[in-house]
């Protein structure tokens, strides 16, 4: 596998993508539907709150209580043998399972997920939103029976108007629930990623040939709350592609690949192939620009965005596309890519003792202060090298720096 191909398979055509209207929502890197969870939570509508309030008092369910007399109870000297195989055949008998958000830590970002996912399940009890593959369905329902896409059209997700409130806060809900159950009933998990936000993490099934995806759950809701997409349309896509168990629709649902809003992995072997690229890359970046001082410290990072500030004409690469080797500007604007990730991964490999993240993507995981960060080197060094952002402000700012391990 060439340089080219391997950085190919690690951005599965992140750029070229972006030229194409028909799968820009598509774009992992693209996506602004990623919420910041204390501010979607402060933005909540106190008629919302009132009525979810209300409808869950009503869902509560308070059967046990009558007002009937006592009289008219079973009569106790029948024979209690019977109400024994009652009891033991009763469903509803049987201890409910656990409430899900009493089984995570306080501290879990997730317990937030569970939340707004659980509060739009509640306030709408009539639609049966239990968590379960099929109630994708009864979702899609709700979201095309309880609100006009036109109306989102030209709303911004957490604009101040009443409208955006409303949609921020039924996006942020409505992804919620999608996420969640995609946690419980296909092992995936909830993870923050630099310039992302959350997303899911969904591993694949057994002889799919990707190593999992990663799903921008709030994008997804986003395009069903104001497209022709849908939560069945989307799991079942995302289903199809990683092989995965249970399908959420009957099979007319249509399912457009290549509109779900899914990022497909690479392999452990291309991983580490392509993480030993990156790292070869780094040292002709250094070698190469000696008055630098690219000695791979954390301030050094400082010293390579004034390199690429002085010495990269960005204005060469302004419509260039990555990863093509055909193209000679492609292939030097990929060369500046390849070098500059792979100074960034090990500066943070050294210096913020990061760890490449699991399930076969390019994602490094720094841990400070009692978090967790999830930084994608190529997706910070294309944004670098193009001069929309800079390589200090990808490093989280606390952690060691003593020197290179």
């Amino acid at each position: 596998m060439g340089l080219f191909d391997v950085i190919k398979s690690v951005l599965g055509a992140r750029e070229s993508d972006e030229s194409d209207p028909e799968s820009s929502t598509a774009e992992l890197s693209s996506s602004t539907a990623g919420p910041d969870m204390d501010e979607a939570a402060g933005e909540e509508d106190d008629t919302t709150d009132t009525a979810g309030s209300d409808a869950t008092d009503r869902e509560a369910g308070f059967d046990h209580l009558t007002t009937e007399s006592v009289d008219d109870g079973p009569d106790m000297g029948d024979d209690a043998a019977e109400f024994i195989t009652e009891a033991e055949t009763d469903d509803d008998a049987i201890e409910a399972e656990p409430d899900e958000a009493e089984t995570i830590p306080d501290d879990d970002p997730r317990v937030e997920f569970v939340d707004a996912a659980t509060e739009l399940a509640d306030f709408w009890g009539e639609y049966e939103l239990d968590f379960s593959l099929a109630s994708f369905t009864r979702l899609d329902d709700l979201v095309a029976e309880q609100w006009d896409a036109e109306r989102f059209e030209t709303i911004e997700f957490g604009d101040d108007s009443y409208d955006a409130k409303v949609y921020t806060e039924t996006a942020t809900q409505l992804g919620s629930y999608f996420g969640e159950v995609l946690v419980r009933r296909h092992d995936a998990v909830w993870q923050q990623e630099t310039g992302t936000g959350w997303t899911v993490s969904v591993p694949s099934g057994p002889d799919s040939e990707a190593a999992g995806a990663t799903v921008t759950v709030f994008q997804v809701a986003e395009d069903c709350l104001t497209g022709d997409s849908t939560f069945t349309g989307m799991h079942d896509a995302l289903a199809d592609r990683l092989n995965l168990s249970g399908r959420a629709g009957d099979g007319d649902t249509p399912v457009d690949l290549d509109r779900a809003d899914i990022e497909t992995v690479a392999s452990d072997a291309e991983i580490e192939d392509a993480a030993q690229r990156l790292r070869a890359g780094a040292e002709d970046l250094a070698e190469r620009w000696p008055e630098y001082d690219l000695d791979f410290s954390v301030e050094s990072l400082e010293r390579l965005d004034e390199l690429l500030e002085s010495e990269l004409d960005r204005d060469r690469f302004e419509d260039v596309e990555l990863g093509d080797d055909s193209d000679q500007e492609s292939m030097l604007l990929t060369a500046h890519v390849v070098g500059v990730a792979g100074y960034l991964a090990e500066v943070l490999r050294h210096r913020r003792d990061a760890d490449w993240a699991e399930q076969g993507r390019m994602v490094l995981v720094v841990e400070h202060d009692d978090s967790r960060t999830r930084i994608d080197p190529i997706e910070v060094a294309i944004a670098a090298v193009r001069g929309t952002s800079s390589l200090t402000a990808a490093v989280p700012g606390t952690g060691r720096d003593d020197g290179l391990v």
